[in-house]
């Protein structure tokens, strides 16, 4: 490549040798490769690296400067057809759907295509008399050409077509002696009518990179623009070796790619000659991940689109809760995320009592906007004062205080960062923005880059004024397009490119990802507004050059050769076999080509040769020279053919502490499959040591605790003994009828007005409307329909109350600790039963059948302990809120309940707590870690001896340590 370039340069320079010379390349990043290697062959000066479209604008700015015209600002093309969109009646029916906001990237694209094309607002509408569809997308285009034109008018700015103009005049007057052309790559008509002119006037020399050259030009190309009596300068084709691989799956594909190319350092390749190519962005965060794994240093010139960072989406959530996405799982979700520099901006104690913001958030309902949040959690601090100082604990108090005023400042700050109310510019937009960055969120790379792109944004005010609606929209389309690109061309690191980014380079291992039917190559489909009949329209009427969905194959092949052109040493190319999904995968058609070409016959699926790499079932590779870090290259120094590899690795995982303990949890197995049950052994054989359970020594629980324990010994377990419990519930969308609320909240009203000894039909009436519309309001709910409903069921259920004829009285709970039976250890307190003379009433949601009294569990052992106490309980009665009663008889279910609890008492004295555990648990207290024993050196060598014995039974066995 460099001597090419250097032969170029000499065929330009002939007759002036001190000129300046361009050479033309598709991208930034083909120059920055082409000039390595040009530096590579001999020194230079005088040489300029350029693409055709920095050219255009280098050429136009003089002239559009010397007219007062200013070049277009950031997003001021969308904002302006949004607004024509928005606006406009006379759009027709397609104008009606465009005004969605999804439409607007899609929109953008065309109106710039058409621009950059030379079409203006009397072509598009010249179709008008075409078939229907073909006619409406023209006049709505044209309508939207003519508007736009006039916005660039008011506000002086340059148009596509001026640019045109200007660039064109002015190619034959630039002091270039000549030009070098590499590579090849479609551009819009007019950047290609502005090439054609600047070649024209000067000698050219076009350098010819294998495979790219065999291909048809691209329309409108670099090659396409030079003149006929182009010089044309071959570059050596040294054929790389290609190794074709077929991995599990895209994950993996990326673990592989990865492992080639710590091969490729391994052998000596220097790591700037080494590029790992992503057809696509999809899998830079694993593939980044991977590198960091494998501590391999890189320079991403395509990476993860910007919307995807931790910054992005941290604006984006941000300006999301402005819009009204502001539900309490939201504002949580931003408090969590960890790069919010709280502290740093609130002080020293805005963090405090963190742990605990779930728990109050979500006792707060389902309120939505920071100010009525903020006003439900200030609600619920009184409440909560209330209830501590009546329980006289200061402590719990004062950390509960500091947890309210913590996640209080924090709600309000933020949402305080942005005003939501103002419009103003995209400019004023911008600078808010780094503002809020700077103030909020952690100086990271992400960070630096976007940073970088909204001070760009920044430097201009023209434009409409924009609402915050607008500002995320457009900031959010942006985010979604640019892609996070980190270190540069003069570090010392692997490449991530995309195909393109390679032609002008030269590497001498090359590794491409992705080679799937469907992704690389992409599937041919046609642009959603300029459909495959309006393209072909305007090309037969006026030869616009505009991509059609069958120029896609021409495209893909066009990468694949710039791949094929930078590869001078070794070229892998993997193709995974299915997706995350375990469907599978298509190889790429363009493997097909490739070893059509190699062997000089046609190759079909059948007799295409991959070599297989990676397992699904296997974590770790075979050789441990592969190994993405220390953990991959223990288990396969473990799993290896070395003895000696492998009783070196079993001793590093022995003296390391965590895999100590696995490596004794497999001994126990073993111990235990031979059949050995020694104390030791209880932890590992599922077993609980009962000194767990402080409710086994007399320590109280209440009817529902001990009912647990009989219908689910495993939750009892985990909830009650060992202090496990479910995260709290972030409630967003309320529904009081599947939330259950008027039931329950007409049951704790009719207990408050039978404690009271009131008449229960008025009483119920006017307390539970009152509770209903404190419910509602506390939920944020004030629809009427939602208020007719709830009235409709509070009069249902005091009907049905009334009807069932609950007695009067206090509820009274058990006010000591009760003993359930001589023979069992379990004591209960509390409940929530009415004694009614020799009988215990309860109310429930709705009484149990004749045949279910079983199920009541709680309620049968509470009656049981009132048995006990007085001796008088004989008859048992449910009311139900929903409607109805039963009365039964005390004694046949009090034994039911009796015998079940017998059962799981002795499961919960012999440690054992079977059945399904709960999902989503997380301690309340982290549990004491027991200190490591010194061991000295025959111990350690003995336990290496057991570990090694164990090992090879294992093995032996057919199983896996």
């Amino acid at each position: 490549m460099g001597e090419a370039l250097v032969d170029a340069l000499a065929r330009v320079r002939a007759s002036s040798p001190h000129r300046r010379v361009v050479v033309l390349t598709p991208s930034a990043a083909n120059g920055a490769f082409a000039r390595r290697e040009l530096a590579f062959a001999t020194p230079f000066i005088r040489v300029h690296f350029s693409t055709p479209l920095r050219l255009h604008d280098e050429l136009a700015r003089p002239a559009l400067r010397a007219k007062g015209r200013k070049p277009e600002p950031e997003g001021w093309l969308r904002h302006t057809l949004q607004r024509l969109v928005r606006h406009d009646d006379g759009l027709g029916r397609h104008g009606e759907a465009m005004r969605d906001p999804g439409w607007m990237p899609a929109l953008t694209a065309a109106v710039q295509a058409l621009e950059s094309s030379g079409l203006g607002a009397g072509e598009l509408e010249g179709l008008a008399d075409l078939a229907s569809d073909v006619g409406a997308r023209g006049a709505l285009l044209g309508r939207l050409l003519r508007g736009v034109g006039s916005a660039r008018d008011a506000e002086r700015i340059a148009s596509p077509a001026l640019v045109a103009d200007a660039a064109a005049e002015a190619a034959s007057r630039r002091d270039d002696v000549g030009v070098v052309l590499l590579g090849d790559a479609r551009l819009p008509r007019s950047v290609a009518r502005t090439l054609e002119r600047y070649l024209r006037a000067r000698p050219v020399a076009r350098v010819a990179l294998p495979g790219l050259d065999a291909l048809p030009p691209a329309r409108f190309g670099l090659t396409a623009s030079a003149p006929e009596s182009t010089t044309v300068i071959e570059v050596n084709d040294r054929a790389p070796e290609v190794t074709l691989v077929r991995t599990p799956d895209p994950l993996r594909e990326i673990a592989e790619a990865v492992r080639e190319a710590q091969a490729a350092v391994r052998a000596g390749v220097p790591l700037d000659r080494i590029a790992i190519v992503l057809p696509d962005p999809g899998h830079a965060f694993a593939l980044g991940a991977a590198l960091e794994r494998a501590e391999l240093p890189a320079t991403w010139l395509t990476g993860p689109p910007l919307a995807e960072t931790p910054a992005g989406r941290f604006l984006l959530h941000l300006l999301g809760l402005k819009l009204g996405e502001d539900g309490v799982p939201a504002w949580y979700e931003l408090l969590q995320l960890p790069g919010l520099r709280l502290r740093a901006r609130l002080g020293a104690d805005a963090t405090r009592g963190r742990a605990r913001w779930r728990r109050l958030l979500a006792r707060c309902g389902a309120y939505r906007g920071a100010s009525r949040l903020c006003a439900a959690l200030e609600a619920y601090r009184e409440e909560r004062r209330a209830a501590l100082a009546e329980d006289a604990d200061a402590e719990a108090l004062e950390r509960e205080e500091a947890a309210f005023g913590s996640l209080l400042g924090a709600l309000q700050a933020l949402d305080g960062a942005v005003d939501a109310d103002a419009a103003k510019p995209l400019g004023a937009w911008a600078r808010d923005l780094v503002r809020l960055l700077a103030e909020w969120w952690t100086l990271t790379p992400d960070h630096r880059v976007l940073a970088t792109l909204l001070e760009s944004w920044g430097r201009s005010d023209a434009g409409p004024a924009l609402s915050l609606v607008d500002a995320r929209l457009t900031l959010a389309d942006t985010l979604a397009a640019r892609e996070l690109l980190r270190g540069s061309l003069r570090d010392l690191a692997l490449r991530v490119v995309s195909p393109m980014q390679l032609l002008g380079g030269a590497f001498d291992r090359v590794v491409v990802t992705g080679l799937q039917q469907g992704r690389f190559p992409r599937k041919p489909s046609a642009d959603p507004v300029l459909s495959d009949a309006l393209v072909e329209a305007l090309e037969d009427a006026h030869g616009a050059g505009l991509f059609h969905s069958r120029d896609r194959a021409a495209l893909e092949r066009r990468r694949f050769a710039a791949i094929r052109s930078a590869a001078v040493g070794a070229l892998w190319l993997s193709s995974p076999g299915q997706d995350l999904q375990g469907r599978p995968l298509l190889p790429s058609q363009l493997l097909l080509e490739l070893e059509s070409q190699a062997r000089g016959e046609r190759v079909g699926y059948a007799q295409l040769a991959l070599d297989p790499r990676g397992s699904r079932s296997r974590s770790h590779p075979t050789d441990p020279t592969m190994a993405l870090g220390n953990e991959e290259h223990l288990l396969a120094r473990l799993h290896g053919p070395d003895a000696d590899a492998r009783d070196a690795a079993l001793v590093g995982l022995a003296d390391h502490r965590w895999a100590r303990r696995l490596l004794r949890f497999h001994l126990a197995l073993e111990r235990l499959r031979r059949g050995e049950r020694a104390a030791d052994l209880r932890p590992y054989a599922g077993f609980v040591d009962p000194a767990l359970l402080p409710a086994l020594s007399g320590a109280p629980l209440r009817p529902r605790e001990l009912a647990e324990l009989v219908a689910s010994p495993a939750r009892f377990l985990y909830r009650r003994a060992l202090g496990a419990y479910a995260p709290a519930r972030l409630y967003e969308h309320f529904d009081p009828f599947a939330s259950k609320l008027p039931v329950r909240e007409a049951l704790a009203v009719a207990d408050d007005v039978l404690s009271a000894g009131q008449e229960l039909a008025p009483g119920l009436r006017a307390g539970l409307a009152v509770r209903l519309d404190a419910a509602l309001d506390r939920a944020g709910e004030h629809d009427a329909v939602l208020g007719e409903r709830l009235t409709r069921a509070r009069d249902g259920l005091v009907k049905s109350l009334v009807e069932a004829d609950p007695h009067a009285g206090p509820l009274e709970p058990l006010p000591e600790p009760t003993s359930l039976a001589p023979d069992l250890p379990w004591t209960l307190h509390g409940g929530a039963v009415r004694p009614v003379g020799s009988g215990l009433q309860w109310l429930v949601e709705a009484p149990p059948g004749p045949r279910s009294v079983g199920k009541e569990l709680a309620a049968l052992l509470e009656a049981v302990a009132w048995r006990a106490r007085t001796g008088e309980v004989t008859e048992l009665r449910w009311v139900g809120a929903t409607g109805g009663a039963l009365a039964t008889d005390y004694g046949a279910h009090a034994a039911e309940a009796l015998d079940a609890l017998t059962d799981a008492t002795e499961f919960a004295q012999a440690g054992f707590f079977p059945g399904d555990l709960p999902s989503g648990l997380s301690l309340e207290r982290e549990p004491t870690p027991r200190a490591e024993p010194r061991r000295g050196k025959k111990k350690r060598e003995l336990e290496h001896a057991e570990l090694r014995a164990i090992l090879e039974s294992f093995t032996d066995a057919g199983g896996v340590a």
